[in-house]
């Protein structure tokens, strides 16, 4: 499908009405690091942060951290210094946007809402620690080198997390490496991600590992495991858990170990043309059932709303402010398309606006995960 020449989507979030907000700018020309942003920030203001290295931050407001310019900007403590936590605990009813952010060292969301968007966590341990929250990734990387013991990439626990576009790794000199996800008591909902793990000799262990009634749906995206192939090793394993996977590459196995994808109507995939830009074409990539639909919801705010059994998975966009967008027919492979011309006014950087995807002629629906973000 074409381009659509509209700004009516941020009228539609204009008219629910958008708060005031403040820019707070860090580095040479503005205060000397994000935590003295923070400080003095309130809910939903922006930190512009220019290039450079800054000290760690413990966010507890629903703020919008964002490099000017992508991925000059690192986050870690100095070797000259005490080692500092980096965490996020947001309060209910807010959201912590990082954007375009260099993460060195583990990242900890111990409550509340987190976006990251375009950001780089890495750490020789486990660079993103989730606990008692929700989070919510897009074209990100999440990566952890050589340790002893070896770390997962990302351990999540009594929590949510979405994720497009990012790619999981954990590269382990270890015949029984960490899982590269380690899930408990959690719900994951990907698409369009990869999850790498490298290690040598006869390993064996799983790439995502799965516990404590934790809910894994995961499509169009690829396990890229470089390891024996005489190995024991699984791409999902799980105790008293569940896993989804649709249009999914590398997670295929003999072993009886491993935990069997339950069976279940065609997952909806999402993926973004990239981030919302004024005067830019937005668009999104959906795959779901041949030869149906995908039904199009905006909202400015992100939610968690249980459908079930209306909807298998949660529905991730603010629902007392979404609205339909677009109705979408799938071809016979299961794709559809569509693209927003956004206006190209100042006025809706620092905006955020999150789409989903509905899909199905049987209950429960589909729902796609979260895509969207913060216009810059």
């Amino acid at each position: 499908m074409p381009p659509i020449a509209t700004s009516c989507l941020f009228a539609a979030v204009a008219a629910v009405g958008i708060p005031a907000q403040t820019t707070l700018l860090v580095g040479a020309n503005g205060l000397p690091d994000v935590a003295a942003a923070l400080a003095l920030a309130a809910p939903g203001d922006r930190i512009d942060v220019e290039p450079g290295t800054y000290p760690p931050f413990q966010a507890a407001v629903g703020v919008t951290i964002r490099a000017i310019q992508h991925n000059t900007v690192e986050i870690r403590s100095s070797p000259m210094a005490p080692p500092q936590l980096l965490t996020a605990n947001v309060p209910a009813g807010q959201v912590l946007h990082l954007v375009g952010l260099r993460l060195g060292q583990p990242f900890g969301v111990l409550g509340g809402r987190v976006t990251l968007d375009r950001c780089d966590c890495r750490s020789s341990t486990t660079p993103l620690l989730v606990s008692n929250a929700t989070v919510h990734l897009q074209d990100s990387e999440v990566f952890t080198g050589l340790s002893l013991p070896t770390q997962p990439a990302l351990s999540i626990t009594n929590s949510d997390l979405t994720a497009i576009g990012t790619w999981f790794d954990s590269s382990q000199l270890n015949t029984a490496p960490a899982p590269v996800i380690d899930a408990n008591g959690a719900r994951l909902h990907m698409s369009h991600c990869t999850v790498r793990l490298q290690a040598f000799g006869p390993v064996s262990g799983a790439a995502l590992r799965l516990l404590g009634g934790s809910q894994a749906w995961l499509s169009d995206s690829a396990f890229n495991l470089l390891i024996s192939p005489t190995s024991s090793f699984c791409a999902v394993a799980g105790v008293a858990s569940t896993v989804r996977i649709d249009r999914c590459t590398g997670w295929q196995t003999t072993n009886p170990a491993c935990l069997v994808p339950a069976a279940g109507a065609t997952l909806v995939g999402v993926d973004r043309s990239g981030p919302l830009s004024p005067g830019g074409t937005f668009g999104l990539d959906f795959r779901a059932q041949p030869s149906g639909f995908v039904l199009v919801f905006a909202s400015p705010q992100l939610g968690t709303v249980n459908w079930q059994p209306i909807l298998e998975q949660p529905s991730w966009l603010d629902e007392t402010q979404s609205f339909s967008t677009e109705l979408l027919l799938t071809d016979a492979v299961g794709a559809a398309s569509v693209a927003w011309q956004l206006p190209a006014s100042p006025a809706i950087v620092g905006q955020t606006l999150w789409f989903k995807g509905i899909s199905g002629f049987t209950f429960p629906l589909q729902g796609s995960p979260a895509v969207g973000g913060v216009a810059r």
